[in-house]
């Protein structure tokens, strides 16, 4: 299925009267997307708890589960990306313990000192204090608590960690800071990056950061990391975002380091699904960088744009006509790349909601391979694979569905990978015979179809076994009768 990430801000436009259409929509179809949520959602939502607006903080709780349900998707630190895990919102901040005083804690004013002293010995240390120290700035920076003038770069240094929620908040100061710590025209400089294209930010910000310490910015950003968070993928995005932040690209409306982090966040873990929905500029541009920047295919889309995105899929997905002559024909070869090795495109929109390939099996021209490609989200929640096996099952009878549950299901759950390479369950659909396997290359468990064209003499055998089926029913509904 796909994976729709919904910003904080939808969720909380669809509580208002305008958009109930859009959300009684996404309540029929829910269950043919996942709506994945995050930390960042929970982050949001304790930003605007207080004791005098409970009933709110329940309301937006509730709106949360009703559309994600238990789909969280949480960084792993053992695999150095998000991982997909099933719990309600109310379950996950029971488990966390989480607060909002939790939350603002990691994010309070840096004590510059204490964090440079911890980086380097002590002689080290005071001969770089004092060359900060020694160093005037381009122009003085008035203080706007006590009106005195900033003249040195270590001065500039410690009032901009310790005052950065501030900072952010007067464009005005931002500037001027900017103006003498780049020793550029600061309000020229910040208009120019407003316009720059999202595809061109980082050579910008690479070249600004060269021209300024010999270093680019990637470098700069992974030094810094390796010697405080720990160099990994998320605290690497978040830094990347928030230098964004900082710079003055694709502005927030609300500039403070609690709400750019939040947002960092948010694009983080979109990154890892198919769709962001969003109705924040300054958020889309920034996460439009970053996943350009991240060769990400994650789209981009208004809350507008949902309601279509969502009918064209259900479409795309499970119109048998549409997959058989538009989607096969056109995917279904792969790209020749020596060693008979083929490698295969996924599908625009995974058939049935699932198989992301459909391969044309060499050996057997005749066969058709319906595969789950885990690229480029790395996941699957198993009620992706539960709503599959609803479909198939269907038209099935009793019998038949109990047979399918200890056969198919149940040997996926036991998450034994001979046990569940052992699953082949055939079946008829019109003039094809349908086998359903485990994928045998896929490191998680997931389902295969093979789909093949019965050959003659199998039509005859299906025929008689039918009519004999049909025989015994008769004969036992005329002894019932005896």
């Amino acid at each position: 299925m796909l994976k729709i990430y919904l910003d904080w801000n939808i969720i909380s436009y669809l509580k208002k009267e305008e958009y109930i259409d859009l959300r009684n929509y996404i309540a029929e179809v829910k269950d043919f997307f996942v709506f994945p949520y995050s930390r960042a959602h929970l982050q949001d939502l304790y930003q605007s708890k207080s004791p005098t607006n409970v009933i709110k903080f329940e309301q937006d709780l509730e709106t949360l589960t009703e559309i994600c349900q238990t789909h969280l998707l949480e960084y792993n630190n053992s695999i150095d990306a998000p991982y997909p895990y099933e719990c309600t919102p109310r379950q996950y901040m029971e488990r966390e313990s989480l607060t909002l005083q939790a939350y603002k804690s990691g994010f309070e004013s840096i004590s510059f000192t204490e964090l440079i002293k911890s980086l380097m010995d002590a002689t080290t240390f005071e001969s770089i204090r004092n060359y900060l120290y020694s160093t005037p700035l381009e122009n003085s920076i008035e203080n706007p608590s006590d009106g005195s003038y900033i003249q040195n770069l270590w001065d500039a240094i410690l009032f901009i960690l310790d005052n950065l929620s501030s900072i952010l908040k007067n464009e005005k100061l931002e500037v001027e800071i900017y103006k003498s710590m780049c020793k550029v025209e600061g309000e020229r400089s910040i208009q120019e990056i407003q316009n720059i294209n999202s595809y061109d930010i980082f050579d910008y910000l690479n070249k600004l950061c060269i021209s300024r310490t010999n270093k680019n910015l990637t470098d700069t950003i992974l030094a810094t990391l390796e010697k405080t968070n720990g160099k990994n993928s998320y605290n690497y995005f978040l830094a990347e975002y928030t230098t964004l932040a900082f710079c003055g690209y694709s502005r927030d409306k609300k500039r403070n380091i609690l709400n750019i982090m939040t947002d960092a966040l948010h694009a983080y873990y979109a990154m890892r699904c198919d769709v962001l929905v969003t109705k924040d500029d300054g958020m889309r541009k920034k996460a439009q960088a970053e996943f350009i920047h991240y060769n990400s295919p994650t789209k981009i889309i208004t809350i507008e744009e949902l309601r279509p995105f969502l009918e064209k899929e259900i479409y795309n997905q499970y119109n048998l006509d549409y997959i058989q002559h538009e989607v096969i024909p056109k995917y279904s070869k792969g790209e020749y790349r020596g060693e008979g090795k083929l490698a295969y495109k996924n599908v625009p929109s995974p058939i049935w909601g699932l198989f992301t390939n459909c391969i044309k099996l060499p050996e057997a021209p005749d066969a058709l391979a319906l595969k789950v490609n885990l690229d480029p989200n790395g996941y699957v929640y198993y009620t992706e694979l539960k709503r599959f096996f609803l479909l198939v099952m269907e038209n099935f009878s009793d019998k038949q569905k109990d047979i399918f549950q200890k056969e198919v299901i149940d040997k996926f759950l036991t998450r034994n990978k001979n046990v569940i390479l052992s699953i082949k369950v055939f079946f008829y659909f019109k003039k094809r015979q349908i086998e359903l396997i485990a994928d045998p290359e896929s490191d998680v468990p997931l389902p295969m179809v093979i789909i093949r064209k019965k050959r003659k003499i199998l039509f005859l055998i299906v025929n008689i076994i039918s009519i004999f089926q049909n025989m015994y029913t008769s004969i036992l509904s005329l002894l019932s009768k005896s």
